[in-house]
């Protein structure tokens, strides 16, 4: 490796050859003094430069085999497979391929994800693709999304509820809608945001204090020149493998992230402990927001919002639940890439608020939840509040409602944690909601912690707009910190410091959750079919109000059916199957029952009896 040692016997003798004095017997005359000095620092400065020269090579090498390494890794950890739509592109594609097999979309039958750019969305095969993997539960995601983007892709899939950037932001490098069936059968949205990393500050000078001491020591402005040029080269691959090496760890952040996107196995809320007979939780279908920030050191946060709505008419307001989940993680030593000095995270603090996307419409807050604790090492959080009797909810076969029992919501999360400051600043009066994490035992390596919060809105249906389909509310999540360069005296003394400040935000929309019915309407029959039948055969009731939990009867000429004959599809349909108590070949009037009345007797059914 020694490069430049070997000739210096060779330089020193060709400037005492070059000298017009004679070297005597017992030492250097000044002349001659003078050259051995230089050769000396010469010295020094080259055996710097073999070290620093080893230096290089071993960066060299090292950059070339974490090259093959991570490839073979990637190769290896893939987590499954995502198409790619021609026009997608952007960071969030190559974090993928960090941890996924991407493969080209090309109209053949889907068998994962899919990821597409916003051109992708006016090619009709594309299009049908989409809806197709949509439809079969994969996620479906658009890079670079715009707002605008984000909705023409909600629409296109029919997605329930939705989750955007703050009104007006900036472009996310990531939006992903996808639909599951939970265990208990019920419809699960979910709406994710990869928003854009926090942008890397510029690095500062190549060249250190001592870098510059050291060329300064230099006479000779060839080996100045040299010395620098390495110095200067040297640099600047520690600083890349330093980039690549923070890149790495915010990828891998990331990829962590989106496995909860785009997870074989689709994320659900977990239900709730116990078994609590009419829980809205299980009753009702449940739409999840889901945003993502990442900085360039690999800290990170993640807020997830996952709710619930039922419609009180006794009441005449809406009442939505919400069970919030915010993720911090946080690196807790890092290398500041404006210095080169190594930094340590000194303080760590927490928060996140929620508040309706219109103030002038405030909402009620019911039992925010967990309440102000010191130095609590549990996160508890739980709600537990009865609705009553004639509520109303939306469920996947069609609006759904109960007059005969009350319905609850009922949970409870219990987290483990460091010891941590929480406390509830929550605002009763105007439905605004925000905690405090401040965290008291820092981690000496990376770490995450996993907070909840719950509540319920109470909106009165005069809060809404005559025009309004969904309900919208936003929510911020933040990591503030203090990171800091210490000298080298006991005890240490904080001699260089920057902030840590990572935020997620979303805008976040469900349905209404009874729809635009704001009074249980009395049923009413529009038609059968088919018109005539034979008795055992089945045909269908078409009319309005038809509740399945309403229903109490379905009358044929005056008769009531067997309950168990007849199957309540949805808010506008029942399955009859025609009996054979009743002569009708000539037709008979069909009447639905419910808590809330009787139907029309307009509409008739023929029923040709058994021979």
């Amino acid at each position: 490796m020694n490069k430049i040692l070997p000739s210096r016997s060779f330089l020193i003798a060709l400037l005492l050859a070059g000298s017009n004095v004679t070297a005597p017997a017992l030492g250097l005359n000044t002349a001659g003094a003078q050259v051995a000095s230089e050769a000396q620092e010469l010295d020094d400065a080259v055996n710097v430069d073999e070290n620093e020269n080893e230096t290089l090579d071993a960066v060299e090498e090292q950059e070339a085999a974490n090259a093959g390494r991570n490839a073979a890794a990637a190769a290896a950890a893939s987590q499954g497979t995502i198409y790619v739509g021609p026009s997608a592109s952007g960071d969030a594609l190559r974090i993928l391929a960090q941890g996924y097999t991407l493969a080209p979309l090309t109209g053949g039958p889907i068998s994962g994800p899919v990821v597409v750019g916003a051109g992708d969305l006016f090619v009709p095969w594309i299009g049908d693709q989409l809806v197709a993997a949509y439809e079969q539960g994969y996620a479906v995601a658009l890079t670079n999304a715009t707002t605008f983007d984000i909705r023409q892709l909600h629409d296109l899939l029919g997605h329930r509820g939705s989750a955007e950037p703050v009104p007006g932001g900036a472009t996310v490098d990531l939006a992903a809608f996808r639909k599951a069936f939970r265990a208990d059968g019920q419809l699960h949205s979910s709406a994710h945001l990869l928003l854009r990393r926090i942008a890397e500050p510029p690095p500062g000078p190549l060249l250190t204090s001592r870098d510059k001491k050291r060329i300064k020591r230099l006479h000779n402005k060839g080996l100045r020149e040299k010395l620098r040029n390495k110095l200067v080269k040297l640099r600047k691959q520690q600083q890349e493998q330093a980039r690549q090496q923070r890149l790495q760890t915010a990828d891998a952040s990331d990829i962590q992230a989106l496995s909860r996107i785009f997870s074989t196995t689709p994320f659900v809320p977990e239900p709730p402990p116990g078994d609590t007979p009419n829980n809205l939780i299980e009753l009702a279908e449940s739409y999840m927001s889901h945003a993502i920030q990442t900085d360039y050191y690999g800290n990170q946060v993640q807020i997830v919002n996952s709710v619930w709505a039922a419609r009180s008419f006794l009441n005449s307001a809406d009442l939505y639940y919400v069970l919030q989940e915010t993720d911090y993680h946080v690196v807790p030593r890092v290398t500041n890439p404006a210095n080169n000095l190594p930094y340590v995270l000194t303080i760590w603090n927490n928060s996140v608020n929620s508040f309706i996307v219109d103030p002038a419409r405030p909402a009620t807050l019911i039992q925010p939840s967990p309440q102000t604790t010191m130095e609590a090492t549990q996160d508890i959080s739980s709600v537990s509040h009865t609705i009553g009797v004639d509520v109303g909810w939306n469920q996947t076969q069609g609006l759904n409602a109960s007059v005969s029992d009350s319905v609850t919501v009922m949970n409870e999360k219990v987290t483990t944690i460091p010891p941590i400051n929480i406390t509830n600043n929550v605002n009763l009066g105007n439905g605004n909601t925000q905690w405090l994490y401040n965290v008291n035992e820092l981690p000496s390596q990376s770490e995450t912690i996993d907070l909840f919060s719950q509540w319920i809105w109470s909106v009165p249906f005069s809060n809404y707009f005559n025009s309004q389909t969904e309900f919208q509310y936003h929510s911020d999540a933040f990591m503030s910190g203090t990171y800091c360069a210490f000298d080298g005296f006991n005890p240490p003394l904080c001699i260089n410091f920057f902030l840590l400040n990572v935020s997620a935000h979303v805008t976040a929309s469900v349905p209404l959750p009874f729809g635009r019915t704001f009074a249980l309407q009395q049923p009413a029959v529009t038609s059968v079919n088919p018109t005539t039948v034979n008795a055992g055969d089945t045909f269908a009731i078409n009319g309005t109000g038809f509740y399945p939990n309403l229903v109490q009867a379905v009358l044929i000429g005056g008769t009531a059916v067997d309950q168990a004959n007849v199957t309540t599809v949805s808010d506008t349909q029942i399955n009859v199957v025609a009996p054979d108590f009743v002569t009708c070949e000539f037709g008979c009037t069909v009447v639905v029952q419910t808590t809330q009345g009787a139907s029309n007797d307009n509409v008739t059914i023929s029923i040709i009896p058994n021979p």
